[in-house]
């Protein structure tokens, strides 16, 4: 039997301790506070990101457990804990020891695992799990207000039916460790299973931080949907916990890499009509993020100043359009030339978020370990908004063009976490990068993606035109003549002012009624400019000066053609109407009620005299 336990000694795999401190002289732990300034995390009824939890895979394994305390103030703390189920309910509960079964008393001990593997181990508590799913450890210090005691050595394993230790199995989606000094260094590495399974191992590289908080999301420091904003560090504690973080690579049976692929492409879809927007397609099938810019000054290089820059997310994969106007800077219409479109999709946004480190004088550094693809993915921060300590050896407060950690890691700083100033001026700091980025360039055509009708057509382009009249009773007709040949082949249409009413023809529109009317041109690409207020139709000259606004749509205004101020007078010589002409009078005076039947005179600009008769 002896040499059974032996030779699983020498793969013994125990999560806890062995991952904080890889050496004895080494500090990180665990730590239970109870008190505001921190969480309760591990402890009783803790939400659901501050659980310590342990999956469970199969009902043939069996979870090993050991710890030891320390009190911050010294001694040790008799702490009750108890095992949770994945159906919520008590497995294992009991009371933290200083001897005895349960209690690991050695750095050696917590290392080397439960005895029951190695020799050199502890003689482990355990249970047998009737449920697969995670089990939660808690602890319980409701009754001992303003403790903390340091989990200084624990271990929890988890073994199959092979008897053999299955790492990756212990989690949490926010840690709270301690290094019980700022002086101290913490060596450990941590995994974030973060979006579609991928995996990254972080080494916090010697960061001092005595005690302090770690989480991984999607977000930042802050939720609040723009993506600039919520990835700033900032004063104060901000914990958005939503990725769970491991002690080993989580264990890839149960938490499994998911086959995708990662596809991006863009390209410009030709839009030919003026007003309407240029776009900028992609296409992509997971969630992640377009940026890029519109070269408009042709030299290669983003300007902030000349070029138009483009942001947006693209949730959930899928197809998506960045749209442009066609206008520079300054809101100038661009002259037919072609402009390089580079672009970026990066997917998978990871933020790590460290709280209340003093000093982080050596930089994390990050590798992707699943799936297979960039191992070390450039580094981002933005430290703008933090207002103590400094940085190491000249590294910038904000870094938005990435640091690739290699010997030396990234995004260093000393002197925060409220060292220099009041214990309550802590930071959260964030630093992120993305499981991939695509980068594509496209050429924009804007000579053919422009259209045929463009904003010169109203004063250059517009056609002349001459109306026929047809006698009193009969409508007259508008006949379009184009000073241009091409134009001669689009379609004309009248529409009356303030009326739906529409005329259309080639060029010759007839059954047109007295009034103002617009003149829409649509080109033979189906694009359409609006010439507003551009033909007005005046009454027939042998017609009578009268018109009936009774709702029958037969004369029921009247036009004014003469431009100017228009004053409306009864026989009384009461003003009753006061009109912008040219335009139409519906017969109603200035509080919008239908006029008496009668006589009424029309001066225009105090001069122009005429007379129409309202008929009911």
């Amino acid at each position: 039997m002896t040499s059974f336990l032996l030779f699983f000694g020498m793969n013994v795999f125990a999560e806890g301790t062995k991952e904080m401190r890889p050496e004895k002289e080494h500090y990180g732990a665990p730590i239970l506070i109870n008190h505001h300034q921190y969480t309760t995390f591990g402890q009783y009824g803790a939400p659901d990101e501050q659980q310590i939890k342990v999956k469970v895979g199969a009902t043939d394994e069996v979870v090993y457990f050991g710890f030891n305390n320390r009190r911050k103030e010294g001694g040790f703390l008799e702490i009750p804990y108890r095992w949770v189920s994945p159906s919520g309910i008590v497995v294992v509960e009991g009371i933290m020891q200083d001897e005895g079964q349960g209690c690991i008393n050695t750095w050696e001990e917590a290392v080397a695992g439960p005895k029951r593997f190695s020799e050199q181990g502890y003689d482990a508590l355990y249970f047998e799990p009737e449920e697969t799913g995670n089990y939660v450890l808690e602890f319980d210090l409701s009754d001992k207000p303003e403790e903390e005691a340091y989990l200084y050595l624990f271990d929890i394993s988890v073994a199959n039916a092979d008897g053999q230790i299955v790492p990756g199995r212990l989690h949490c989606k926010e840690w709270q460790l301690t290094t019980e000094s700022q002086e101290n260094e913490y060596f450990g590495k941590v995994y974030p299973y973060t979006e579609n399974g991928v995996v990254y191992e972080v080494d916090l590289n010697r960061i001092q931080p005595f005690t302090f908080a770690f989480f991984v999301n999607s977000k930042g420091t802050t939720d609040s949907g723009d993506f600039f904003e919520d990835r700033k560090s900032r004063m104060g504690k901000h914990l958005l916990p939503e990725y769970d973080v491991f002690l080993n690579p989580p264990d890839e049976k149960l938490f499994p890499t998911q086959q995708f692929n990662f596809k991006y492409q863009s390209k410009i879809n030709k839009q030919s009509c003026p007003g309407s927007d240029f776009c900028i397609e992609y296409e992509s099938d997971i969630s992640g993020h377009v940026e890029g810019f519109i070269d408009l000054n042709q030299n290669g290089v983003f300007d902030s100043d000349t070029d138009f820059y483009f942001f947006k997310e693209v949730k959930g994969g899928g197809a998506g359009c960045i749209e442009w106007d066609g206008l520079d800077l300054s809101g100038r219409p661009l002259a037919d030339q072609e402009f390089q479109v580079f672009s970026d999709f990066r997917h998978g946004l990871t933020n790590f978020l460290l709280y209340d480190v003093e000093h982080n004088k050596h930089g994390i550094k990050v590798q992707m370990i699943r799936p297979e693809g960039v191992k070390k993915p450039l580094l981002y921060w933005d430290d703008s908004l933090i207002e103590d300590g400094q940085t190491v050896d000249g590294d910038p407060l904000v870094n938005t063009d990435g640091c690739k950690s290699n010997e030396l890691g990234c995004h260093r700083w000393e002197n925060r976490g409220g060292l220099e100033g009041p214990r309550v001026n802590q930071e959260t700091i964030n630093t992120w990068w993305y499981a991939g980025t695509f980068y594509d360039t496209v050429t924009l055509d804007f000579s053919e993606a422009y259209a045929v009708i463009d904003q010169s057509w109203e004063k250059n382009v517009a056609p002349s035109y001459h109306i026929e009249e047809h006698g009193c009773n009969e409508a007259s007709s508008v006949i379009i003549q184009p000073d241009n040949e091409e134009v001669r082949s689009f379609q004309f249409t009248l529409k009356r002012r303030n009326s739906n009413d529409l005329f259309t023809s080639s060029d010759n529109i007839v059954d047109v009624s007295e009034g103002v009317y617009d003149l829409i041109i649509t080109d033979n690409a189906s694009c359409e400019v609006n010439l507003r207020n551009y033909i007005s139709v005046p009454r027939p000259s042998n017609c009578d000066q009268a018109f009936s606004p009774n709702g029958d749509g037969i004369s029921d205004t009247y036009y004014i053609s003469t431009p100017g101020i228009a004053k409306i007078y009864n026989k009384q010589g009461v003003l009753v109407k006061e009109l912008q002409t040219p335009t139409e009078w519906d017969g109603t005076d200035n509080m919008g009620s239908i006029v008496r039947s009668g006589l009424y005179a029309i001066i225009i600009n105090g001069n122009t005299v005429s007379h129409v008769s309202v008929i009911k």
